[in-house]
């Protein structure tokens, strides 16, 4: 009676058609009732069992010599199989025309199978709703979506009783592929992102109930690889930005760390959640400290650098704690040597010798006042992390999915081979899925690019096994192309990259002491994602070298050196690491690598800037005069108020807008043909300027262009520009403009 249902009519049953439970209890008896949405099964007098006919499926067994399953039909279900027996072929046939005609058309009442009427059985591939009561993990769990042979397979819908809630892809029972689940409670969450056997794996987003935001690498349900942890709101006692990598789980490996509250940036090494390893703090007060950590506690040696220029190298017992032997020097040169214990802040006992420095002598650990990186560096040294250490998790994730060992040295050709084959599986992938699930990810869509261009749909057959002009040119298109696109793996370890790199050197991190750890890192990178260039593009040259390419032989000017003994009457293009892939990478980095340039240099633009506002107050043929430029060549040209080469200062003031070191070569260069061209309009089409008469007037050019920071400008080229540009013409033109800062 409780099967009763107006709805419900019967349609076979095995009292009156006999049908038997294969391996049942000699003396027990079994009853099979299909009605038209459940198949019934009675066990003894009264206990019975129902199963929903739309997620059945049956299949006719094979005879076989095993008498038990003559005439067998098998019913897989989501929890359960069953075989069961007829007494003859016919019977078999009819419980297996019944039972699939069943199974039709309650799919048709439900709505969802629509699309197989006119089968003569019904698809393994369907949807429909289910609820399951018998195995542990998914007790009293209702599913909505798509089954194959009865398992959770294709897109589906789990909910849980407690309100727990996933909605995404499936495969053999098991979350898989993108998915997104919500749960709540004071330890509940949200997490939208990729799964894999059920857990949470690859890239995903997970938000805690206290508004903790994970974002990154997971694997087996835990944060790992590179990850960014927001933690806290503003101004709550323990908010912060992690970013760096994890382990199970943990902190572990290197990570930048940003205290919001105390106002403190850690960036060194990490070991189970713990500050463990070589490392560098600064602070909002300007305190830079490089040092190395032991379980959250700064000790041994470390060096000290204050706002005021102010340092102190030693022993210490905590972050700004001073505790033992170390040199204190202030910005005037005077130093003091012996036993420190205290703090900055709460004062500090001293038992030491003081000796005065000369009164005309420069403290070298003054502020640095336009020194070169090198120069910086040599002077005050790194106890930092190297930069070849850091990141390392962005660059494994991206060997991982090349299908690549993590060491570039064992790479070979046939590594070549499965990158190049890896990409097309990732792009292809990535297509489809934008193609036919855009509708599922509304929160991370951003993350995948719908459009992929043509060049990136293709394997290149270039840059194999030889390098000419077009076949760079094809190869500089394909990776400006590739390191812009959000699904291209080179794409994703560039946007990475610039992620990292903004989050380590923006806000705390602008601070003028890590300038040569910004700089060392840019190279790290450049190196890093070369090798991966190199092993899809061979010809390249190795890192670290060059390739020459006739002017000739290459239609797009990148930076030029001198003739080689190859092509004496030839200019040479410069193809290398920095050449190819600085003017993609560095406008992901330049804000902050520039802001700490105008920090480290700002005492030599303040001078300079200051002299060039007082000589830009003169006419031009007063300044002219002043700098002793050549009568001849007061040309006042076609342009606003008559200037004089308008055209050269305009070409110069570009200096500020562009990001590679390569192209702000070439706005010089360009600068230099601009005032030869005015000069000749003027004096005849065959005249030649000689360098005592040029430098004059490229100086007047450099006052008029009115450049902020130039000895910004001038050390960033000086820091990336490659050594075999370093010589000729161009290296005359720029040394020129680099005088101008000492005039």
């Amino acid at each position: 009676d409780a099967l009763r249902t107006p709805v419900r009519r019967l349609i076979r049953e095995s009292r009156t058609h006999p049908i038997t439970l294969v391996n049942s209890g000699r003396f027990s008896s079994h009853w099979f009732i299909i009605l038209t949405d459940v198949l019934v099964h009675v066990s003894g007098s009264s206990n019975h069992v129902t199963y929903p006919l739309a997620t059945i499926w049956v299949e006719p067994m094979q005879d076989s010599d095993n008498i038990q399953t003559k005439n067998g039909l098998s019913l897989t279900m989501p929890e359960e199989t069953m075989t069961l027996a007829c007494p003859t072929a016919g019977d078999k046939m009819e419980w297996l025309v019944a039972l699939q005609s069943a199974i039709r058309h309650a799919l048709l009442i439900d709505d969802v199978g629509s699309s197989s009427s006119g089968r003569t059985t019904p698809p393994l591939v369907r949807s429909a709703s289910y609820t399951f009561t018998k195995l542990p993990h998914l007790k009293d769990v209702t599913y909505k979506g798509a089954w194959l042979c009865g398992k959770m397979h294709g897109e589906g819908e789990l909910n849980w009783p407690d309100g727990r809630v996933y909605k995404g892809s499936f495969r053999q029972n098991q979350q898989y592929g993108y998915g997104s689940s919500e749960s709540f409670g004071p330890n509940g969450s949200t997490y939208e992102g990729s799964w894999k056997d059920g857990k949470m794996n690859g890239y995903g987003i997970l938000k805690y109930a206290n508004g903790d935001v994970y974002e990154g690498n997971f694997q087996d349900g835990q944060p790992h690889g590179h990850g960014t942890l927001k933690r806290g709101h503003f101004l709550t006692s323990a908010a912060h930005v992690y970013v760096g990598q994890w382990e199970a789980g943990q902190k572990c490996g290197y990570g930048v760390m940003d205290d919001i509250v105390t106002g403190e940036k850690y960036m060194g090494m990490w070991q189970a959640d713990a500050r463990h390893g070589q490392a560098v703090l600064v602070t909002l007060d300007g305190l830079y400290i490089e040092g190395s950590f032991t379980n959250n506690k700064m000790t041994g040696q470390c060096v000290m650098l204050l706002e005021d220029g102010t340092s102190y190298e030693g022993e210490v017992a905590g972050v700004g704690i001073l505790g033992g032997k170390g040199l204190l020097q202030f910005p005037n040169g005077d130093i003091i040597q012996g036993t420190f214990h205290g703090s900055w802040s709460d004062g500090i006992k001293i038992n030491a010798t003081l000796t005065k420095a000369s009164l005309t002598a420069q403290s070298p650990l003054s502020p640095p006042t336009g020194l070169s990186i090198g120069h910086f560096q040599q002077q005050n040294g790194s106890s930092g992390v190297p930069a070849e250490r850091k990141w390392g998790a962005i660059f494994q994730q991206c060997c991982s999915t090349l299908g690549l060992s993590p060491n570039c040295t064992q790479w070979t050709a046939d590594d070549s081979l499965r990158a190049w084959d890896q990409i097309a599986a990732v792009l292809n992938q990535c297509k489809q899925r934008t193609t036919n699930d855009h509708h599922i990810r509304p929160k991370i869509q951003h993350h995948l690019s719908v459009e992929i261009p043509e060049i990136l749909q293709h394997i290149p057959d270039y840059g194999r096994n030889q390098l000419n002009g077009d076949e760079f040119v094809k190869i500089e298109t394909y990776l400006h192309m590739a390191l812009e696109s959000e699904i291209h793996p080179l794409g994703k370890l560039a946007a990475q990259i610039g992620d990292v790199y903004r989050a380590t050197y923006v806000g705390v991190g602008a601070h003028p002491r890590l300038l040569p750890h910004a700089v060392s890192e840019v190279h790290s990178f450049v190196s890093r994602v070369y090798a991966f260039v190199r092993l899809l593009f061979p010809a390249l040259p190795e890192d670290r070298a060059v390739h020459l390419i006739p002017n000739g032989m290459y239609n797009k000017i990148l930076l030029m050196t001198e003739p080689s003994n190859d092509h004496p009457q030839e200019l040479q293009a410069v193809v290398s690491a920095n050449t190819l892939l600085l003017p993609v990478l560095l406008p992901r980095l330049y804000p902050p690598l520039y802001t700490l340039y105008v920090l480290h240099n700002q005492k030599l633009d303040d001078l300079y800037w200051e002299r060039l506002q007082k000589w830009n107050r003169q006419s031009d043929s007063a300044l002219m005069n002043f700098l002793g430029v050549d009568p001849k060549f007061f040309i006042e040209e076609v342009a606003p108020e008559g200037s004089h080469f308008p055209t050269a200062v305009d070409c110069l003031q570009q200096l500020s807008t562009t990001f590679s070191p390569g192209r702000k070569l070439q706005v010089i260069h360009q600068t230099f043909q601009e005032v030869s061209r005015s000069v000749q309009a003027h004096l005849g089409a065959d005249y030649v300027m000689n360098m005592d008469d040029l430098f004059p007037v490229f100086l007047f050019v450099v006052v008029r262009s009115r450049i902020r920071h130039l000895g910004t400008e001038i050390h960033l080229i000086e820091d990336f520009i490659d050594k075999h540009v370093q010589n000729g013409e161009l290296d005359v033109m720029f040394t020129t403009l680099e005088v101008f800062l000492f005039l």
